[in-house]
């Protein structure tokens, strides 16, 4: 399956689930904030570079990587220098239209963002190399439910890199 069938499933998919999403009001939240380019990009720095200097190893130039939660895209794109292809994902259409302008501006093709409702029976053709989900995990409800489809998704001996806030009072 290319690239081009799989973002045609995605948005075909999505157009079948809307019902879900109405269930589940969280994306709205995230539409509201995608504006929030200019809080967001200084916030993801010191984790950008983190990507490129400690899990750059992990992707490689052959590698598909799906990035779960991208939201505007700013690391799903650094991460697309190092990859062949990436697949961001996010609930908040908000946040991934900024996310295809980010794209476009950069000039990056080997990047897509596909807006989701659950990752059931999606990518049931591919399989990733590496999966990552920065900043995301905390607001997820079934963690054990997300970590089993990441299992599924990934290649036998892939990588998933996760990162999650760490609050110090």
């Amino acid at each position: 399956m290319n690239r081009s069938e799989i973002v045609h499933n995605w948005r075909m998919y999505n157009e079948n689930e809307q019902n879900n999403m109405e269930k589940d009001k969280s994306y709205k939240f995230w539409d509201r904030v995608s504006g929030w380019s200019k809080a967001e990009s200084a916030a993801n720095s010191a984790l950008v570079k983190c990507i490129n200097s400690k899990f750059g190893i992990h992707i490689k130039p052959d590698d598909t990587v799906l990035d779960f939660g991208c939201g505007t895209g700013a690391i799903t794109l650094r991460i697309a220098r190092n990859a062949n292809e990436v697949y961001g994902v996010d609930i908040s259409g908000g946040m991934l239209k900024r996310a295809e302008l980010n794209r476009e501006n950069q000039n990056i093709d080997n990047a897509s963002f596909i807006k989701i409702t659950t990752l059931d029976e999606m990518f049931h053709d591919v399989s990733f190399q590496v999966i990552t989900t920065f900043n995301v995990l905390q607001y997820i409800e079934n963690r054990n439910a997300l970590f089993k489809q990441f299992y599924k998704l990934l290649e036998p001996q892939g990588t998933l890199i996760v990162a999650v806030p760490c609050f110090a009072v």
